[in-house]
């Protein structure tokens, strides 16, 4: 079953939309419900769950590749983990539409990282692709009238949000 899937990248891209986009809608359902704490936890649990039904037969393997990237395993983990709970956290304190322009903001915090850390030069298409992935998060975001981005409140849910997107950024980068 892994094989068929695998050798079709177009549905493996289809997937991992319907994913990132279920995470934030379950994240909006239950924000009211479970805890960040909980939600995070339980999202992991069950991943972890069905990763381990489908690489049962592979535990060798897996222990193999685990000594050789550790480091790749832990910060996955622990970015990721802290990314949703960041995400799941700011989702109880803010807006869905600053949900979606802090979010946005990765690729933008992953290409100044690279810059910073790295020394990478920004090259011209990337700058531009910067840009035009910032405006549609913006457009898209506000529903098309930008004047409702002016009325933006800055609170503490943006603030984990940040957090949660400069984690993500970090893995991204490490």
């Amino acid at each position: 079953v892994l094989v068929y899937f695998w050798n079709r990248p177009v549905i493996l891209l289809i997937l991992s939309t319907l994913f990132w986009g279920g995470n934030a809608v379950a994240g909006r359902f239950a924000v009211d419900q479970i805890s960040p704490f909980l939600l995070t936890h339980l999202r992991w649990f069950i991943l972890s769950v069905i990763l381990l039904f489908i690489y049962r037969n592979r535990f060798a393997e897996a222990r193999a590749l685990f000594r050789m990237g550790w480091r790749g395993f832990v910060l996955g983990g622990v970015a990721l983990g802290a990314f949703n709970m960041f995400f799941y956290m700011a989702a109880h304190h803010t807006t869905a539409i600053n949900l979606g322009i802090l979010q946005g903001s990765v690729p933008i915090i992953v290409i100044t990282g690279s810059f910073i850390f790295f020394r990478e030069r920004i090259r011209f298409l990337q700058f531009w692709g910067i840009l035009i992935a910032l405006a549609g998060v913006l457009v898209l975001a506000s529903g098309g009238q930008l004047e409702r981005l002016l009325r933006i409140d800055l609170n503490i849910g943006d603030l984990y949000m940040l957090v949660g997107c400069a984690l993500f950024a970090g893995y991204t980068l490490g």
